[in-house]
């Protein structure tokens, strides 16, 4: 798969198994996952309905080259994998992940094992411009304040200029480190908790984003 660039993976829902052979399906897609290796030189990579709980091959933070990420509909994973440590990926988009329920220091790539030393010269997403979360209805912890992430010297998404989140109704906050990228355009839809914090001039949440030169809440520019 050396000259491959672009590749889509799409799991099939198996209905009416019995609860013995669906748990040996989900075996069998988290090794044909683990199994794929596509070459490095990668640059897209789609991922839907895969049904195993980890969504985390031994080849993914490999593709140094990836540019555009898209997860859809893999239902059963509660954790992100570590993203940020892919070095050129520009666009990123995550779609109904229902059992997500906190976003954190693991999606950055920046949690240590035992015994290594801090890298401060490590950039969590360094070219991402593009991110988008959809139908993540448990998602309730974003993960992002300077302790979190692990001191005041890590660089988040210095690139980011769009966020775009739907249908994300638990979503409690945004990550503090937003304010210190590039962000452009925020826009969120359907989301009740964030609506109510982002109240113009009233939300307490507001001046967390009041710097930020588009957004939009349903539609509506604030």
């Amino acid at each position: 798969m050396k000259d491959l660039e672009k590749l889509d993976l799409e799991f099939t829902k198996m209905f009416g198994v019995k609860e013995r052979e669906d748990d040996a399906l989900l075996e069998h897609e988290v090794k044909i996952l683990e199994a794929l290796k596509p070459h490095p030189d990668l640059q897209s990579l789609r991922i839907k309905q895969f049904a195993g709980a980890t969504l985390y091959p031994s080849w993914m933070t490999s593709l140094i080259n990836l540019r555009c990420l898209t997860l859809i509909n893999c239902a059963n994973c509660k954790i992100l994998p570590p993203l940020g440590k892919l070095p050129y990926l520009k666009s990123l988009g995550i779609d109904s992940m229902l059992r997500l329920e906190k976003v954190g220091a693991d999606f950055l790539g920046i949690t240590k094992r035992d015994g290594e030393e801090e890298d401060d010269s490590f950039i969590s997403f360094p070219k991402l411009e593009k991110l988008e979360f959809r139908n993540s209805r448990q998602w309730k912890e974003w993960e992002g304040s300077t302790a979190a992430t692990g001191g005041s010297t890590l660089k988040v998404m210095p690139c980011l200029r769009q966020l775009k989140i739907c249908d994300c109704g638990s979503l409690e906050a945004l990550p503090d480190f937003l304010q210190v990228t590039a962000l452009q355009h925020l826009r969120i839809y359907r989301c009740t908790i964030l609506r109510e914090h982002f109240q113009k001039g009233k939300g307490n949440e507001w001046l967390n984003i009041s710097h930020i030169p588009n957004i939009q809440i349903d539609g509506i520019y604030m």
